[in-house]
């Protein structure tokens, strides 16, 4: 049943069709959606692409180093903003450090060239890590009220058509 589903949004996608999706299953949006408008108390707070919205989102990172070079590491991703050392563990030779990193990745990597490395681990985020940057009560579009994803659906559209600049009541956008 699933597979027909997603064929059927892909066939009529292929056919120029605009198709509107809406779920609190973001594994499913993340499958059949191009674009994705994220709603709040009614209103359109964002339409982005998962792969923006992706990439947006907030990524664990553990970085090995040698011990010696511990120090260096530490220096350079301080320097980065957006990036936060979670803490660190240190064996006989080596530490590895985690990290928070809520930059684009570029910032990031480009502080760990200067530092040679033993390990780095990046996790790649998911469209529900970017999603609920917008119902905590510090995310992009934040009323200050607490709401969580039940109080509107993300919407996923199956279309290139073009997005609205601006946030626009729900009712606007679907007139």
């Amino acid at each position: 049943m699933q597979r027909e589903f997603h064929a059927m949004l892909g066939e009529a996608r292929d056919r120029g069709a605009t198709v509107f999706l809406s779920s609190h299953v973001l594994s499913e949006v993340q499958l059949t959606a191009d674009r994705v408008a994220i709603l709040r108390e009614g209103r359109i707070m964002t339409v982005a692409t998962v792969s923006a919205l992706r990439e947006s989102a907030v990524r664990q990172a553990r970085i090995t180093v040698s011990t010696a070079d511990a120090a260096p590491l530490a220096a350079a991703l301080e320097r980065v903003e957006g990036v936060t050392l979670d803490g660190s563990t240190d064996t006989a030779d080596r530490t590895t450090v985690t990290a928070t990193v809520d930059t684009h990745v570029d910032a990031f990597v480009k502080a760990l060239a200067g530092v040679p490395l033993l390990d780095l681990t990046v996790e790649e985020p998911d469209l529900e890590a970017a999603v609920l940057r917008y119902y905590d009560g510090d995310g992009p579009g934040a009323t200050g009220a607490a709401t969580g994803p039940t109080a509107s659906a993300p919407a996923a559209s199956a279309s290139a058509t073009p997005a609205p600049a601006t946030p626009a009541p729900a009712e606007e956008a679907t007139r």
